[in-house]
């Protein structure tokens, strides 16, 4: 999507060309109607207060340049 920052959509597109190089093209699959999911989170670092926000302590999280794409497809579990 255009909405999102250039870095996190390079991100994206790599992610997908390394779901695709690992797990092949499934277009002619029937995994191919099972749903793509794909998310991302930003970075960040908490340079004080690990755990003390929560016992009325300080803390300074920072945003920071990196960014986790998750991508995959879902499938159909069947119990037995």
């Amino acid at each position: 999507p255009s909405d999102l920052p250039p870095n996190v959509q390079s991100l994206i597109g790599r992610a997908k060309e390394l779901f695709d190089r690992s797990f092949g093209n499934v277009d002619d699959d029937e995994r191919a109607s099972f749903p793509l999911f794909c998310s991302s989170a930003p970075g960040r670092v908490n340079l004080i207060g690990e755990h003390t926000d929560y016992t009325g302590g300080y803390v300074l999280p920072l945003a920071i340049g990196y960014a986790t794409v998750c991508y995959g497809r879902g499938s159909i579990v069947k119990s037995s």
